[in-house]
């Protein structure tokens, strides 16, 4: 293989099996679960409204694909958000809560 000069992503990239959940409250807060355990620090949370798809994208530019869809009844909802509760695992076992932002990709 050809070396690039560029280094691999670092983290979770692909599809991540998981459990996962998304909550609201009326006062348009949201907390994101994952039952997973990041090797690199979650960066911020991006939605494709064309495919429902939702990523976590991490400080060493890995994209961890969840398997969840962006339920196109909430678009509204999905377009006011700017920052999501992500709630993950720890390796001791312990959860951990990143405040981080959320954006929407546009297409144009």
């Amino acid at each position: 293989m050809h070396d690039t000069g560029h280094p691999s992503p670092q983290g979770i990239n692909g599809l991540l099996e998981a459990e996962i959940a998304f909550l609201f409250d009326d006062a348009g807060s949201v907390v994101l679960t994952v039952n997973a355990a990041f090797d690199d620090v979650p960066a911020w949370i991006e939605g494709d409204p064309s495919t429902g798809t939702v990523y976590i994208v991490q400080m060493g530019g890995a994209m961890a694909k969840l398997k969840v869809k962006l339920p196109p009844k909430e678009m509204e909802r999905w377009t006011k958000i700017k920052r999501v509760a992500l709630v993950t695992n720890a390796e001791n076992g312990e959860k951990l809560m990143h405040h981080i932002a959320f954006t929407l990709q546009t297409r144009t």
